[in-house]
């Protein structure tokens, strides 16, 4: 996947490199990760260290968590989340006495068994006598939201003609030689480009090995079709 103001011109050449067949280079390339911020949830995470015994009652690692949890829900609704999209999950942090590190456990009546069970999964080994203590305690605090609607168009014709811009002059491994060139704004689903060739965009320019073919899908991603080689 080509993103960035710069992913476009290199992204062939990379894949190429690796063996990767295709490329795929959004509309928002150079705002992808403003675009993801936008369409994830919000997830906050709160920790709170208590160094308390495995045999401590559950009601009082409950009203520990408690404040973490108010402090979620007052993050989430300052994040403009409705309650109805709040999703809280209490765990803790445990391990044997004398371990140096630790294990998250879901906040439960039975968070000791389950603590054992990870434990074994995860190394191998349990041991059932051996003392508990409890490091921390933790809130995680996601609030659901509906991403945008990214809109789609129908696939036109192939030919890009419409899109051309100009031939210019462009160095490449083969030289100095003349390569098409392509208004990105221009660009329609539906349309296909054989590089060598230069898609120029408002934000980022994508470049074409003499190898490579382009597709415009529905959603105005460039579709990238790797040549084995660079001509």
């Amino acid at each position: 996947m080509g993103f960035g103001g710069a992913g476009g011109l290199h992204a062939c050449d990379l894949a190429r490199a690796l063996g990767i067949p295709h490329v795929l280079v959004s509309p928002m390339a150079a705002t992808l990760s403003a675009l993801g911020m936008l369409a994830a949830d919000v997830q906050l995470d709160y920790v709170q260290t208590v160094m308390l015994p495995g045999s401590t009652p559950i009601e009082i690692l409950e009203q520990s968590t408690q404040p973490l949890v108010d402090q979620g829900q007052k993050d989430l609704h300052r994040e403009g989340v409705h309650p109805d999209q709040w999703c809280l999950s209490r765990t803790v942090d445990v391990r044997y006495v004398g371990q140096s590190f630790d294990l998250a456990v879901p906040l439960t009546s039975k968070f000791h068994e389950e603590f054992h069970r990870i434990h074994h999964a995860r190394y191998g080994y349990s041991q059932t006598e051996t003392p508990m203590e409890i490091v921390n305690v933790r809130v995680r605090a996601v609030g659901h939201v509906t991403p945008p609607t990214i809109p789609t168009m129908p696939l036109g014709s192939a030919d890009p003609a419409a899109a051309k811009w100009e031939d210019r002059p462009v160095v490449s491994p083969q030289g100095m030689q003349p390569v098409p060139h392509y208004w990105g704004t221009r660009l329609c689903p539906g349309h296909e480009i054989n590089g060598p060739a230069i898609l120029v965009l408002d934000d980022t320019t994508v470049y074409l090995g003499p190898t490579d073919h382009a597709a415009i899908d529905t959603y105005s991603n460039i579709l990238i079709k790797v040549g084995a080689t660079d001509g």
